[in-house]
């Protein structure tokens, strides 16, 4: 998300420059400085692309767009290399008007820039395995390299890093499958936690027709989120088997990943018991249990993710401040570890007593 927040910031720099220009005309010379304005609004539509549809995100491209369609003519000029000396009053008076709206779109994305989250500071790694198919049929791995197939799973890969104090022990992976309404980066700062202690993580997006939690149109990766958000804040039919259908998938797809010898433990936000012991049934036995983020009463921003840091402008909604310094995240991470390793103290204790 703070990647997202640096690519904002580089749009409306751009943008800022590119109206600047204006007090910079004293003698006829090319208008070079309006390039910035076709720029900003293409990297503005790939910030879309890469990082999705947010309210953040549309407003500077509504920006980039409002400063493109008006620097038009200029871009015309600069194309036919013909110089300026001049500028027209009404130009001046829509630049004047869209530099203070730069400044206050700058200061509003400032104010609510996310916490930085380095994965290097948790001395851990996260991949991103892209995978086809549909809950019916399954899923399979698309390989690097790949293009012609539709990506319907992004399942992301937290781990440790190699290091030469490693104990060598097998800890159980942590499963996460992600609403609708959140993302896997709105639950990091609370999966490296996880990863820093040597548990591997796996959080999953599904976005496949049979597990379509918003619209067809609305039901893709950088726009359903948005969707459930701003459009239709209520609960998609059949949210309940769609979720115990991907919580399914993101089994396989973890057995598939480990093997049929490696334990798993679940981790739900906004999912009943009932539907998390449906989920974890059907490993045959390699899920040990499962964690609530919910039986945390600490962590109030259930199910949008760990908000406080991801997405400091929802969370003003919900009357929570930004916190850079992770105490729920850090705090629901230890509950977490706690209630495993119970549960894993208590199996070899019962094993022993087998022996």
């Amino acid at each position: 998300m703070f990647d997202n927040f640096l690519s904002q910031l580089l749009i409306i720099s751009l943008l800022f420059f590119s109206c600047i220009r204006i007090f910079t005309v004293k003698t006829a010379k090319i208008d070079s400085f309006v390039v910035f304005a076709p720029l900003a609004l293409l990297i503005s539509i790939l910030n879309i692309f890469t990082f999705g549809l947010s309210l953040i995100n549309l407003t500077v491209l509504a920006l980039a767009l409002l400063i493109f369609f008006t620097n038009v003519r200029s871009l015309l000029r600069i194309s036919a290399k013909l110089v300026v000396d001049t500028y027209s009053p009404l130009f001046l008076i829509f630049t004047f008007f869209e530099l203070a709206l730069l400044i206050a779109a700058g200061i509003f994305i400032f104010l609510f820039r996310p916490v930085k989250v380095n994965a290097d500071k948790f001395d851990s790694t996260k991949q991103t395995l892209r995978y086809t198919g549909n809950c019916s049929t399954g899923f399979s791995q698309i390989l690097p390299g790949t293009f012609n197939l539709k990506t319907t799973a992004w399942i992301n890969l937290y781990k440790v890093k190699q290091n030469e104090n490693s104990t060598g022990q097998v800890k159980p992976v942590i499963l996460i499958n992600v609403g609708p309404k959140a993302a896997a980066v709105d639950y990091e700062p609370f999966i490296y936690f996880l990863s820093q202690k040597g548990y591997d993580v796996l959080a999953g997006e599904f976005y496949s027709n049979d597990a379509a939690l918003a619209p067809a149109f609305w039901n893709l990766k950088i726009l359903r989120k948005f969707y459930s958000l701003n459009i239709n804040k209520d609960a998609a039919q059949n949210e309940k088997q769609i979720k115990i259908q991907t919580g399914k998938a993101l089994s396989d797809i973890a057995v598939s990943l480990y093997g049929k010898d490696r334990k798993f433990f679940i981790v739900s936000d906004g999912m009943d018991f009932d539907s998390v012991y449906e989920v974890s049934a059907c490993t045959d036995g390699q899920t040990l249990g499962f964690f609530s983020l919910n039986s945390i009463s600490e962590y109030k921003s259930s199910p949008l993710g760990f908000v406080e840091q991801t997405n400091i402008l929802l969370a003003k909604s919900l009357k929570l401040s930004r916190d850079k310094t992770f105490f729920i995240p850090r705090y629901a991470a230890g509950k977490c570890m706690e209630q495993l390793r119970a549960i894993t103290d208590s199996l070899d204790a019962m094993e022993k007593t087998a022996d």
